[in-house]
């Protein structure tokens, strides 16, 4: 008999969980975005070649200016600091590269930073990177960034897409509805 109440108790206290976390989950909002980055090289690091020909290049800084916009058009715009750490075999053009980035931004009429890290691959001198940036701060705090990024090694620009993730529930007052799926509709939640 325990054993039996044990075991409705709790299959009906993880069909509660499920409720509250799928209600949470279903208020996220992902906000599509695009844009460029022109760069600037601000410090070129360390650089050696190994016995196998691959060259390394470690804390390689590169500073610069982006502008984008959301998928209904509202600018975001900010500099942005990326550190570098790459291994290329200068022949191929093929290899790897990873690092962090911070970026001072505004959105709209919002401000706020990106604190992240990017990790990808070089295949023929073209660079394609994962972005995250899960930890927003200022009019962003609660908010996540992610996407990609493409570019050409040694380059001054690089391409990004991806979205805004507004989680359910969190950001305090700054959550929105599951309806909200526009920048007009998370605006509202700032004046």
């Amino acid at each position: 008999m325990k054993r039996s109440t044990f075991f409705y108790v709790a299959t009906a206290m993880l069909a509660s969980l499920v409720l509250i976390c799928g209600v949470t989950w279903a208020q996220s909002i992902k906000i599509p975005i695009t844009g460029v980055d022109e760069l600037a090289l601000s410090d070129p690091g360390i650089e050696w070649t190994d016995e196998e020909g691959i060259t390394h290049y470690r804390g390689v800084v590169y500073a610069g200016v982006g502008a984008g916009q959301d998928i209904d058009g509202v600018p975001i715009n900010g500099t942005c600091v990326y550190v570098y750490n790459v291994n290329i075999d200068m022949v191929t053009g093929d290899g790897d590269i990873n690092g962090t980035s911070f970026v001072e931004e505004t959105y709209g009429d919002l401000t706020g930073t990106w604190e992240g890290r990017f990790a990808g691959t070089i295949e023929g001198f073209v660079i394609t990177c994962n972005f995250n940036y899960p930890h927003g701060s200022g009019d962003f705090a609660g908010w996540h960034a992610r996407g990609v990024v493409t570019a050409i090694f040694g380059g001054s620009s690089d391409q990004w897409e991806g979205i805004i993730h507004i989680p359910g529930g969190g950001g305090g007052d700054k959550a929105a509805t599951a309806e909200s799926q526009t920048w007009s509709s998370v605006k509202t939640l700032y004046r």
